[in-house]
């Protein structure tokens, strides 16, 4: 199944849906690790590199809570599976989280595919 992910650009704000959850996201915005917390809505951040420029942030402890299993593929990669929230990002020239910018936005939405699983009961 294709990823759910469509895109619409207005000046310098790009907005996303995900499997009808919507996002807005100012263009190649920095932001600050404690934020990812409350993106994500947990207590423990885990990293995970899908691409050379395109992160998964996702709850480090996701199995330990009822989530539902996703998982996402992407063309010339091996598939990831997470319980629970997940936001993709990039990385400024620190290393820092950035929000995408619309060409990884478009290359997620041609080589992604999500698919979601039952729910694991913690």
């Amino acid at each position: 199944m294709k990823a759910g992910i469509t895109m619409e650009q207005k000046k310098a704000e790009y907005y996303v849906q995900i499997n009808n959850k919507s996002f807005k996201q100012k263009m190649k915005e920095d932001i600050a690790f404690h934020d990812l917390y409350n993106f994500i809505d947990c207590g423990t951040v885990e990293l995970i590199s899908l691409t050379n420029n395109i992160d998964l942030w996702v709850d480090e402890e996701g199995l330990l809570k009822k989530n539902y299993i996703t998982e996402l593929k992407i063309k010339g990669f091996d598939p990831i599976r997470i319980a629970g929230i997940g936001i993709l990002l990039s990385f400024n020239e620190e290393g820092d989280p950035k929000g995408l910018s619309l060409e990884q936005l478009e290359y997620i939405s041609n080589n992604m595919s999500i698919r979601t699983y039952g729910e694991v009961n913690a």
